[in-house]
């Protein structure tokens, strides 16, 4: 299943390149507009292209941001003492070592100084931050990657013109374990936004309001089963089919193992939402 994402920040433009002059992320509108008031097209599992029922895109990850993508997403493994790409598991699908990937970021970042680029990178291993750190540096996209003073409101972002300018114009989330403290420019993905299920196809639920029934624990994804075992979290619902893929992506609060509930939704979290399409052609 080819699958592209769409991924805006309660947004109002799209990214998508044009050939306007004096353009930022292809449009001389976007540059006065906030990085936290613009929609952002993006790949699920970027990394994986080709023909495979384990590859979710029809091509690389440079053509998808020739294209006019600016948020991939990547899903990461540690293998033999190093960050690689997999989906879910190395066996299946093997992308290469993380670093390469961010390596071809760093390129088509070089070539293209307009360009402000969204990275969301999984850590299903659990691996330190530090590691990815690393892997940052290594391929030199540290040089682009934008640094918060403090965890900014949705309010508080710099302009996509501020960005370009200062040349601080790649922005990096981690699902699990980022530390500012140690790597100051991973910045946390459920601290700044959550996400919904893959089925939420209905208009009237694509309004942000927040879900508060209990969960069976059971039924967590497998990779988040620890965090609905210690205390309330979130858990992102994933379906089989194509067609249920399609839709909105919705976080809902989770029973604790002690059946305690969250009832409330924490403050200051940008709500994201998440369209999936059947293939990149789509643009």
């Amino acid at each position: 299943m080819r699958l592209l994402v769409v991924f805006p920040l309660l947004f109002a433009a799209s990214t998508i390149a044009s050939t306007t002059a004096q353009a930022c992320n292809g449009y001389s509108e976007l540059c006065s507009r906030k990085w936290s008031n613009i929609s952002q097209i993006g790949t699920h599992d970027s990394a994986f292209d080709g023909i495979s029922p384990f590859d979710n895109q029809n091509v690389d990850i440079t053509k998808q941001l020739d294209a006019g993508i600016r948020f991939l997403q990547a899903q990461t493994h540690y293998l033999f003492g190093d960050l690689v790409l997999c989906h879910t598991a190395c066996e299946f699908r093997y992308a290469g070592p993380l670093v390469d990937y961010l390596t071809t970021i760093k390129n088509w970042l070089d070539k293209n100084p307009n360009e402000v680029v969204t990275l969301l990178l999984t850590n299903g291993d659990r691996k330190s931050v530090s590691l990815f750190g690393g892997a940052i540096t290594s391929s030199a996209l540290n040089t682009y990657a934008y640094t918060p003073s403090k965890k900014l409101a949705i309010d508080e972002w710099p302009t996509l013109q501020e960005m370009i300018t200062s040349g601080k114009r790649f922005v990096v989330f981690l699902d699990y374990l980022a530390n500012t403290t140690l790597v100051p420019y991973v910045l946390d993905e459920f601290q700044y936004f959550f996400e919904t299920a893959f089925d939420t196809t209905d208009a009237s639920s694509f309004a942000m309001s927040w879900n508060a029934d209990n969960i069976d624990v059971e039924r967590c994804d497998w990779e988040r089963k620890h965090r609905c075992t210690s205390r309330p979290m979130y858990q992102t619902v994933e379906e089989e089919t194509e067609g249920d893929a399609r839709g909105l992506l919705r976080l809902r609060p989770l029973a604790t193992s002690g059946g305690e509930k969250a009832d409330s939704r924490p403050s200051n979290i940008i709500s994201f939402f998440i369209v999936m399409l059947v293939s990149l052609c789509a643009l």
